[in-house]
């Protein structure tokens, strides 16, 4: 019977680095787990805060299309920073998004929703044709030359684990392509 090989995925220590369980590192709060639970605990606390503001203002009498571009200033910039990031989140941690957006047009502070997945997906789209259409691109070296060849690009990458569930499949390019293992 083969033995497995198990692959720790913390570093060795290092006596001179004091090792954390959160840190922020370009706008995104890290977990020692990926979770990116916490992080969208906190993007979803500040968007609460400034919508606290839009209804303020949405009672002074702003018009609709005024309140969309201070919403879309004010909240979703914030939602959407980083979205392609945290995309491999619980549904659950996602759906808080939603919750606070879809608030947000029940209170009239926007005039249109987009469930936070679907920008997600048009983003990644997006992502995917710039790669395509420029050869050199900086991520082009990291696509697989047509989707059935995920399970390669897998195994080129050194300590790549294999992929079990369904989260597994939620980073790019995997959600991009579709790629199924």
């Amino acid at each position: 019977m083969p033995i497995k090989k198990i692959i720790d995925c913390k570093p060795q220590l290092v006596r001179s680095i004091e090792r954390v369980d959160n840190l922020v590192l370009l706008g995104f709060l890290l977990d020692s787990s990926f979770s990116f639970q916490k992080h969208i605990r906190n993007l979803v606390g500040r968007a609460a805060k400034n919508i606290f503001l839009l209804t303020k203002l949405k009672r002074r009498g702003y018009s609709q299309r005024e309140m969309d571009v201070l919403y879309n200033s004010f909240i979703f910039s914030i939602l959407s920073y980083g979205c392609q990031v945290y995309a491999s989140a619980t549904n659950g941690s996602i759906n808080e998004i939603d919750k606070l957006q879809k608030r947000a047009l029940h209170q009239g502070l926007c005039s249109k929703y987009k469930p936070m997945m679907t920008f997600i997906q048009e983003q990644d789209q997006s992502l995917l044709q710039k790669i395509v259409k420029n050869g050199k691109h900086v991520l082009r070296k990291y696509m697989p030359k047509r989707p059935e060849a995920c399970a390669k690009l897998r195994r080129k990458l050194p300590g790549c684990p294999k992929l079990k569930q369904a989260s597994d499949f939620k980073v790019f390019p995997f959600r991009t392509l579709n790629c199924r293992l």
